[in-house]
């Protein structure tokens, strides 16, 4: 696929960089005929020294193995020797993230309404159950590696630190992802597997009801000790306009459970979604979604 890839590339017109970081950039390309979108991660080869090659490489090998309607799709990958870059051509979700979403409604102290949330938890287990089903932890789970596609569907992106378990070692061991998603396991440097993704699950669940963090100290000390030794705080998602039933996942009892074999599987957790009385349209009085603008 890298030359096909190379040749469906050089069809594409560059619209603008989204985002540029220490390797490269993000580029919005457009294909001239059908003026349909992807977006190019733009590594500088130069740049890129072995650890972090293995981390784009080992990215691109997740992705090319995933598909499923709520994981970013991978198109191709290739070198471009004349630029000294490797290109890496994904799916571009034009909605933004949560992280976004969750901002705005923070700042305007705006709940998202129920069917939203529960909408969104549905699609990102099932995504992550697709992930599991074939040995994979993504290990990085949040919100800022949780797009949306243009009509608000949840696209799962951001493989970089996923780990594919063998038969043989079925439990990580490796310190990864970002602090305030570590389940206690990781953050205690214990074996870990799937529960690990399912707590940091339960990390998003209670940021999309409450619109803010189970465990928000800017302290990495005083942050670690909250996450492995105290319960997060009932009180934000008990003020939410949620049903019990929806906003209970989001505690120790469920999703944050800190004994990894108490927390609920996402087919438990799937049964317990189904259990939920679906939301009234005509009488929640949460906000739908606002994002900021893409343009």
């Amino acid at each position: 696929r890298a030359e096909a890839g190379k040749r469906d590339y050089l069809s594409y017109q560059r619209v603008r960089v989204l985002g540029r970081g220490a390797y490269g950039a993000a580029v919005l390309l457009r294909e001239r005929r059908t003026g349909d979108t992807v977006v190019c991660k733009e590594l500088s080869l130069q740049a890129l020294d072995a650890p972090r090659l293995e981390v784009v490489e080992n990215e691109v090998r997740i992705l090319a193995s995933l598909r499923h309607p709520h994981i970013i799709e991978y198109r191709c990958s290739f070198a471009l020797r004349e630029k000294q870059l490797l290109c890496v051509v994904m799916e571009y979700a034009e909605g933004g993230t949560l992280a976004d979403v969750i901002w705005v409604h923070a700042q305007r102290a705006e709940p998202l309404s129920e069917a939203v949330v529960l909408r969104w938890l549905r699609q990102l287990s099932a995504a992550l159950r697709h992930l599991h089903a074939g040995r994979t932890l993504h290990r990085d789970l949040k919100t800022q590696n949780v797009f949306l596609s243009l009509d608000q569907q949840i696209k799962l992106g951001d493989f970089g630190v996923s780990r594919v378990m063998s038969t043989d070692t079925l439990l990580a061991d490796t310190v990864v992802g970002t602090p305030h998603y570590m389940a206690p396991e990781v953050i205690q440097r214990e074996a870990y597997r799937e529960p690990a993704d399912v707590w940091a699950l339960g990390v998003i669940l209670y940021e999309l009801v409450a619109l803010r963090r189970p465990f928000d100290e800017t302290n990495l000390g005083a942050l670690v000790v909250s996450i492995t030794t105290k319960a997060p705080d009932v009180a934000p998602l008990a003020a939410s306009p949620h049903a019990r039933e929806l906003w209970e996942l989001a505690t120790a009892d469920a999703l944050l459970q800190r004994e990894p074999s108490r927390r609920p599987t996402l087919d438990d957790l799937s049964d317990r979604l189904e259990q939920i009385p679906q939301p009234c349209p005509h009488t929640s009085t949460a906000a739908g979604v606002e994002v900021p603008s893409v343009a």
